[in-house]
């Protein structure tokens, strides 16, 4: 069976399910298949690169490209 077939009968499978217990413990392998293959596409910042990024923050902060605080929970609430 081709995988866009498998795909199909599994969500029919799925649809036809009611047990919470069976479901939450999909949703968990799921989120935990997608959070471990986002991981593996992670690249460590080299400390030149965080360097340069915190001397740009720095220096829009002084020419006064950034947001208070107070704006930024405002804006959230």
């Amino acid at each position: 069976m081709d995988l866009p077939s498998r795909k199909i009968t599994f969500v029919q499978e799925f649809l036809k399910l009611q047990d919470e217990e069976i479901i939450t413990r999909l949703e968990t392998v799921l989120k935990n298949e997608n959070a471990f293959a986002i991981e593996e596409t992670l690249v460590p910042m080299s400390l030149t690169t965080l360097q340069e990024m915190i001397d740009q923050a720095a220096h829009d902060f002084q020419n006064g490209k950034h947001v208070p605080m107070a704006a930024l929970i405002s804006k959230f609430k």
